[in-house]
């Protein structure tokens, strides 16, 4: 019986997080990734196996997923590797995790539900902080406004950032327009659109409009809000960036293959991602609020550790009860594999997360 948890790029910032965690904890696992060399110099202080494979080739994926039974993929770009990575799992009966945290990478899994149900396999997206905690306090507003119709959601991270968030954010410029969700459907919508002033637990923030974040599509599978708004506490330089008309010509520069270029080569000399300071230092907070037809709300406040390390937490917290069997077969958010009470053994299991209402 296969009963091995493959963690899929360690060489990146937040994928080797999650090794060290797990070779801590007592949690076998098999370090993964494309560098042979790279993947080695993870590996070999902390004694774990390796396996090293690119994605280009299926026959090379399905052989490097043999004897595992749980995958978890924490290389990004997740639109250009959960694609394969999903392929060979849903070939080799191997259930798969991923940290992406868009909605395009989240309905692209849900797509493949059907085929996920005929293998037996469980297609879970957004095990990171990016998705499975705004998806438990979604899933809890729910439960105490089970008529609420609109879902207001804020996150804030304090702390570092890693290589690959600056990457994302790259790469969001370069996508442009995102969606918001109106009477459950997915509608087009711009960077920085809407603006409101919330208090997240640490004082009054600005928060714009963030039509990339998943949520918009797990929410919606996981607790059917017909309208759902998410919102981002970024800098203010950012903010101004992403939202001012004024910013226009910056962004198409940015967008375009030279400003594209320019910024890789910035973002290669900044350091992988905080340190050990930073990571103890850092938080997250969750602002979210529910409201029915009449007005009625309920609000929640979420505060966490810090984002790569509260990623790290959760998306072993789900490797663990996948490695346990204790799991849905199908595309799955994790309320839907894990219930309502979600965001209660969050609070219970990962230190330093506390949940507050008003």
């Amino acid at each position: 019986m296969r009963s091995n948890l493959l963690i899929y790029g360690v060489t990146g910032y937040t994928g080797g997080l999650i090794s060290r965690l797990a070779a801590a904890a007592g949690l076998p696992h098999l370090a993964a990734g494309r560098d042979l060399e790279a993947v080695a110099a993870h590996a070999d202080p902390l004694l774990l196996p390796t396996r090293t494979f690119s994605l280009t080739d299926p026959a090379k994926v399905a052989r490097g997923l043999e004897d595992a039974a749980v995958l978890l993929n924490a290389a990004g770009p997740f639109a250009e590797t959960g694609p394969p990575l999903a392929e060979a799992c849903l070939r080799g009966g191997v259930h798969y995790l991923d940290l992406a945290g868009g909605v395009a990478e989240l309905e692209a899994m849900r797509r493949l539900d059907a085929r996920a149900r005929e293998a037996g396999v469980m297609l879970m997206p957004g095990v990171g902080f990016a998705i499975l905690p705004t998806d438990a306090v979604a899933a809890r507003l729910r439960r105490r406004l089970p008529a609420a119709v609109r879902l207001r959601l804020a996150v804030e991270a304090v702390g570092g950032v890693s290589r690959g968030s600056m990457e994302a954010i790259c790469r969001d410029l370069r996508r442009g327009g995102g969606v918001r969700r109106r009477g459950g459907e997915l509608v087009p919508a711009r960077p920085g659109e809407e603006q409101m002033i919330v208090d997240l637990g640490g004082g009054p923030r600005v928060a714009i409009g963030d039509p990339w974040r998943g949520d918009l599509a797990s929410v919606w599978w996981s607790s059917v809000y017909p309208d759902v708004e998410v919102y981002t506490v970024h800098p203010a330089a950012l903010r101004w960036l992403l939202r001012s008309r004024l910013a226009a010509p910056a962004r198409a520069l940015l967008a375009g293959g030279a400003g594209q270029a320019v910024l890789r080569r910035l973002i290669a000399l900044r350091p992988p991602g905080p340190d050990e300071p930073a990571l103890a230092a850092g938080s997250t907070r969750i602002w979210a609020e529910a409201e029915d037809q009449t007005g009625s709300r309920v609000t929640a406040r979420l505060r966490g550790p810090e984002v790569h390390l509260f990623t790290a937490h959760t998306a072993l917290w789900v490797a663990q009860r996948v490695l346990a069997g204790r799991l849905r077969v199908g595309f799955q958010t994790p309320v839907t594999a894990y219930g309502p009470d979600l965001v209660d053994r969050l609070t219970d299991e990962i230190e330093g997360v506390e949940l507050t209402w008003s």
